[in-house]
């Protein structure tokens, strides 16, 4: 068993250690699961009741009903309970998964199934190196707008296409031309010192750390292209694992450097280091 791994499965009653996923499972065959991730900082997770918010709402909408929270789960004592014997400490990524449940296609599915899984980073994945990024060729199509859901396959072929060519990052595109987000990380830009994101409605995903930047400095929804983000003042992504990066190259294109970007990211570097 892989030391630096381990998942739980919710039984109705209590959260059990598990290495399997019933093959009948609709998130299994169909990628038809929602999930949220949740970063661990020296043992402790962060923004936690704000994550089992946007986790619970994307269960709604997986459901397209709403449904009722589970049992003890927001509790951050049980996370550590399940955790402490092989965190120890360090830093870690918890993933909050809710598939549609057991099934065939065009059948109901009574509950849930709800996974917990976790995994120890050798690095924390937050830094101050600037990232190069380019433009994933293939016109994006988003899925329950706002949330994260089991259908990654596009994000990771994104993801794969920037490996392929040396940079960081990919961004998608929709066919009308809107940037959307980068592959795994909700992106920004600076404009007439205003901090402006593309909207949720556009196949932008709620984030943690979209949320904490709105709520410190403030930010604009907006429908963005390529030329928005190629004058504007300054450009970073975000996500709970990496945090704050800026952007510094867009393919071939220099991008400015924009003290904004450098204050808010030592801003968020600050409430990592609270939290270690």
């Amino acid at each position: 068993m892989d030391t630096l791994f381990r998942a739980w499965l919710w039984d109705g009653a209590c959260w059990m250690e598990a290495t399997t996923l019933s093959i009948s499972d609709r998130g299994f065959r169909y990628g038809a699961s929602v999930f949220e991730t949740v970063f661990v900082k020296a043992g402790s997770p962060l923004f936690w009741q704000a994550h089992i918010r946007q986790f619970q709402e994307a269960r709604s909408a997986l459901a397209e009903v709403a449904i009722p929270e589970i049992p003890e789960f927001p509790r951050k004592d049980q996370l550590q309970m399940l955790a402490r014997h092989w965190v120890d400490g360090r830093d870690a990524l918890l993933r909050l998964v809710a598939t549609e449940g057991e099934g065939r296609m065009g059948e109901g599915c009574s509950t849930q199934t709800l996974i917990a899984y976790a995994e120890i980073l050798s690095e924390s994945g937050s830094g101050e190196a600037p990232l190069h990024v380019t433009v994933f060729p293939e016109a994006f199509t988003p899925v329950l707008h706002g949330h994260k859901t089991g259908s990654y396959l596009f994000h990771l072929r994104a993801r794969r296409h920037a490996i392929a060519q040396g940079v960081d990052e990919s961004i998608l595109v929709r066919e009308n031309r809107e940037w959307v987000s980068a592959s795994m990380a909700n992106l920004f830009l600076i404009s007439n010192g205003e901090i402006q994101t593309p909207p949720l409605a556009s196949g932008a995903r709620k984030g943690i750390v979209r949320s904490w930047i709105g709520q410190e400095v403030g930010i604009r929804e907006k429908v963005l292209f390529k030329e928005d983000f190629l004058s504007a003042e300054g450009i970073f992504i975000t996500n709970s694992r990496m945090g704050i990066r800026e952007v510094r190259r867009i393919d071939g294109d220099e991008v400015s450097v924009s003290q904004k970007t450098i204050d808010l990211c030592r801003r968020w570097m600050e409430v990592l280091h609270q939290a270690g």
